[in-house]
């Protein structure tokens, strides 16, 4: 989980990430992640493979853009976008330290 930050900002907001080992919805169903609006907070399975948890990572927190945003996205969309952003942001190097922070984790 070393690439995947504590806490993230979406404008005022401050998005709380933590682990769950065998992650289910409300159904009993398993899940790679979750993110609660009311909660500020995105739940990643820990029992996943890591590169999973980066991808899931980033599907949730392009689940929070929608919900702050408040639009309509298909959830398969959703999942486009998270797995392009995770791409990006593996890919990136910044010179400010607390941007590189906030993408991957890493300093």
């Amino acid at each position: 989980m070393k690439d995947i930050p504590k806490t993230i900002q979406i404008g005022l907001h401050t998005i709380t990430v933590s682990f769950e080992k065998g992650l289910k919805d409300e159904k009993g169903n398993p899940l790679c992640g979750s993110f609660e609006g009311s909660k500020l907070h995105i739940t990643i399975d820990s029992d996943i493979p890591e590169t999973l948890k980066i991808e899931t990572f980033w599907h949730e927190v392009v689940e929070a853009l929608v919900f702050f945003l408040e639009i309509k996205m298909p959830h398969d969309k959703i999942q486009s976008f998270g797995l392009l952003l995770s791409q990006v942001a593996g890919q990136m190097t910044f010179e400010n330290e607390p941007m590189m922070k906030l993408f991957t984790g890493r300093k």
